[in-house]
């Protein structure tokens, strides 16, 4: 029987990069908010304070070099035990792709994630100064994922069934969010039933400028979201 031999160098790049985190987490502390602070110390200056339940954007985290340092997209650092991460919780059904629709069933819960094509006599666009093919505006707002070029796909819609009670999410929670990715591995429903709190996340990195969305729904009524742009 052959063996496989992997080199040593790739080997250690491997372990690199798992030991990393770059995902999604959720404010989680005793005292109901947690400090950001300028420094990885308890005793550095506190530049914002974020509620529980706050969804934020950790950046590259290896525990082997930050230690119990966490730096997030609100430019500064947080204690690792005062979050959850959020690809931890349950995930509730494994995606299934139809076309342009992703489906999610779970146990009284089920996820509906829908694409279609980008219709440009439908929208307003506003030009990048110095590149007058550029787009820089897209109905009024910064767009994520185009990088400038006319968009191919959108968000059509975002239906959600949680317990019996129907909630689709308004237009403003994904209408500035182009080019998808539409792979079930790219797409995943988390579920804290402690808090009755259901995650989306959508990891859309074939999109000419990648990003990562999570939206958060309480309670059975959508909440909020978070984008973040990848860098690589």
């Amino acid at each position: 029987m052959r063996k496989l031999v992997v080199p040593f160098f790739l080997f250690c790049q491997f372990a690199f990069v798992r030991a990393q985190e770059e995902a999604f987490a959720v404010i989680n502390d005793k005292d109901g908010y947690v400090n950001v602070r300028k420094e990885k110390s308890a005793q550095s200056k506190v530049l914002k304070k974020l509620n529980n339940k706050t969804i934020v954007f950790v950046y590259n985290y290896d525990k082997s070099t930050d230690g119990n340092w966490i730096y997030t997209d609100e430019e500064g650092y947080i204690y690792n035990d005062r979050v959850r991460w959020i690809h931890k919780f349950p995930i509730i059904a494994k995606g299934i792709a139809k076309g342009n629709i992703i489906v999610f069933e779970g146990k009284e819960i089920q996820v509906v994630l829908t694409s279609g094509k980008f219709d440009k006599s439908k929208h307003s666009f506003e030009y990048f100064k110095d590149s007058p093919t550029g787009i820089e505006v897209i109905d009024d707002q910064l767009p994520y994922g185009t990088d400038g070029k006319m968009p191919t796909t959108e968000y059509r819609s975002i239906e959600v069934n949680i317990h019996g009670k129907q909630v689709s999410l308004p237009k403003d929670a994904y209408n500035d969010l182009y080019e998808p990715t539409f792979l079930t591995d790219h797409n995943s429903v988390y579920y804290d039933k402690e808090s009755d709190i259901l995650y989306i996340v959508a990891n859309n990195d074939y999109a000419d400028r990648p990003y990562k969305v999570c939206w958060q729904i309480e309670k059975g009524s959508y909440k909020d979201r978070k984008v973040s742009e990848l860098v690589y």
